[in-house]
This record gives structure tokens, C-alpha cells and sequence, in this order.
């Protein structure tokens, strides 16, 4: 383990684990497993499946798809070549580029403060960052502009539970950028494939900046293995405990993935 917390190849060994364990209480001859993943968990879910695609048979990500990196454009299709070419990988033109950029950087940065405070300071001065940020920076007027559900999601969790260390990958990948170790970022945006994996992409649809790009989703409509759809909620629509969250919603989620791993289109 990383000083203050995980590398991607370090995550790798510990899914790789969990995923073994499940295989092994399989009462089938079942030698891959569908991965859902949700958040940071979609970067290190699609790092898994490039590490050990032997192991994955199809992905379900919520409400975050990772960059298509340097192994997807070098395989490209003539279609995903010409996507690229026509929306850069960082055009997330729904909220608009300047709005997404500001709305992430927003929250982003206050997430690494509570770790630097607390890798620093000790984990009391992390604590009581991290609980000042999420109590009340996340209901500030920048969270109304870019993305209104937050103020629901957030208000709403059980956020007495979360300790400082899990704001890692923040600290992590922002500490990465500012120094310019582009091979960390490269490992953080592994490609989502389209290709040969069976990838649904479900995202809540009540904000204003998201996490993913037209691109993303004008490959996994023209690919054979990928589809989408749009959730009424914010960035946790899965999530009953959310107050922005509703039973209907929950439904769908459920109804889609179903029908994902049934090889049915809803």
C-alpha cells in the first residue's frame, strides 16, 4: 500500500481478490463476473478490465465513464477515430467546458485539502476538513449553479461515517497532475471497451456538468456492445438514502441492468 493510500496497480490486486473469492462460491463453471462500478470506482473498474480482461465479461458504470486514452485511439475504429477527431476527449460540452471544469475542480480540490490535512496534520485536522467541506462548501452558491442536486445528495448522507483517507484519490490524482506524472493520469483513463465488452452506461441526468463527453456516448451508441440511458437524478440516482432519489428511479436502474445481462435493449 501507497503511503496514503492505493495505486492502480495496487487496486487491481485487491478486485482481482474479491473477484476470485466470488468465482470461487460460484456453484457454475462461471469464470468472469460483471463489474459495477460507480464514481472513482469506474477508473479503477476500467483499469481492472485492462489489466486482467480475462476476467470481465461485461461492465455496468454509473454516472462517471473514463477518458478513452492512448490504447483506444492506437486500436481505434475508422467510426472512433473520426469521434475523437470531432469531440476532443475533454469536451464535455453538455454544461459547457469552462462550467464542468470550474464545478470539478470546485469539490475536487476541497477533497484534497482534507487529505493533505490530515496526511499532514494528523487525521483529527483531516477530519475536521473533510467534515466542514461536506457540511457546508458543498451547499455554497457554486453548488447551486453547476450542480443543484448536490445540495439534496449531500445534505442527505451519513457523511459521520467517512474518514479523511478515503479523499486519496483526489489528492492523488490532482498531486499527479500539478507534477506533471502523466503516466498516473494515462493509468486513471483507461479506455472503455466498446470493443469487446459488453458496457452499459447509466447516468443521472438532473445536472449541469457531468462526467462524461458527447464522444463517449456517440461510441457506445454506434458500438455493438454498448448502450446508455439517462436517469432522473443527480450524481447518487441509484440511491434510496438521497433525497434528490426516487423508488421510480431505483426501478429503472434495476430494470436496465437486468435487462443488460439478459442481452436485451429497453
Amino acid at each position: 500500500m501507497s503511503r496514503n493510500g492505493f495505486d492502480w496497480d495496487e487496486l487491481d490486486e485487491i478486485i482481482k481478490l474479491g473477484v476470485e473469492k466470488v468465482l470461487s462460491l460460484s456453484l457454475s463453471s462461471v469464470t468472469q463476473v460483471t463489474l459495477v462500478q460507480h464514481d472513482w470506482g469506474s477508473f479503477a473498474g476500467f483499469h481492472f478490465n485492462r489489466s486482467f480482461p480475462e476476467k470481465v465479461a461485461s461492465i455496468v458504470a454509473l454516472d462517471v465513464l473514463t477518458g478513452f486514452g492512448k490504447a483506444a485511439e492506437e486500436d481505434a475504429s475508422p467510426f472512433v477515430s473520426e469521434v475523437l477527431r470531432r469531440f476532443p476527449e475533454n469536451e464535455y460540452s453538455f454544461g459547457g467546458r469552462t462550467a464542468t471544469f470550474l464545478c470539478h475542480m470546485h469539490y475536487q480540490l476541497l477533497l484534497a485539502l482534507a487529505h493533505i490535512a490530515g496526511s499532514r496534520l494528523g487525521g483529527w485536522a483531516g477530519n475536521a476538513v473533510l467534515g466542514f467541506v461536506l457540511r457546508y462548501c458543498f451547499t455554497w452558491p457554486t453548488a447551486y449553479i453547476f450542480s443543484p442536486t448536490l445540495v439534496g445528495e449531500f445534505s442527505s448522507r451519513p457523511w459521520e461515517e467517512l474518514q479523511w483517507t478515503l479523499t486519496y484519490p483526489y489528492a492523488t490524482s490532482l498531486g499527479a497532475a500539478f507534477s506533471g506524472n502523466y503516466e498516473f493520469i494515462e493509468k486513471a483513463r483507461a479506455p472503455v471497451p466498446t470493443s469487446a465488452k459488453k458496457v452499459l452506461f447509466l447516468y443521472g441526468q438532473d445536472k449541469r456538468t457531468f462526467f462524461h463527453s458527447p464522444a463517449q456516448l456517440a461510441v457506445l451508441e454506434h458500438s455493438e456492445h454498448g448502450e446508455y440511458a439517462g436517469i432522473a437524478g443527480g450524481h447518487w440516482f441509484y440511491d434510496l438514502s438521497t433525497r434528490t432519489t426516487t423508488s421510480a428511479a431505483v426501478d429503472e436502474v434495476v430494470a436496465r441492468i437486468l435487462a443488460f445481462l439478459d442481452d436485451k435493449r429497453l
